[in-house]
């Protein structure tokens, strides 16, 4: 948090945290799947590359998983600690692991709007 009390995060971990919730609220339950990456971008004002970023950021906190030419499923309702972007969580069921990304990416302030940098803003 700065002097002032406005908290800085990175877009896709905003994004990440409101899926989070929604996983953990019920909202999106064990089995569902996310939006596809250009329909997450489009939903979120942000560039596909940033729903990538949202997408890997959920899969290193170990709940989606990303299956290729299928989607990105939800698989446990709560964030399983000790993942990083270099290690993913530990993963109890013997599923595929999902994989930690660059943690670059657009600075925006609180709830505003995304200033993404990879494409000018869309």
């Amino acid at each position: 948090m700065t002097d002032d009390g406005l908290e800085l995060t990175y877009e896709y971990v905003r994004i990440a945290d409101l899926i989070a919730a929604d996983i953990a609220a019920g909202r999106l339950p064990l089995g569902a799947r996310l939006p596809g990456e250009q329909e997450l971008a489009s939903m979120h004002g942000v560039s596909v590359s940033t729903s990538r970023r949202v997408r890997r950021e959920l899969a290193r906190r170990g709940l989606v998983k990303a299956l290729p030419a299928k989607g990105t499923f939800v698989i446990r309702t709560r964030a399983v600690e000790g993942g990083n972007d270099e290690t993913p969580p530990p993963d109890p069921g013997g599923a595929e692991r999902g994989r930690g990304g660059s943690s670059s990416g657009e600075l925006v302030e609180g709830q505003g709007e995304a200033a993404d940098a990879d494409d000018g803003g869309h």
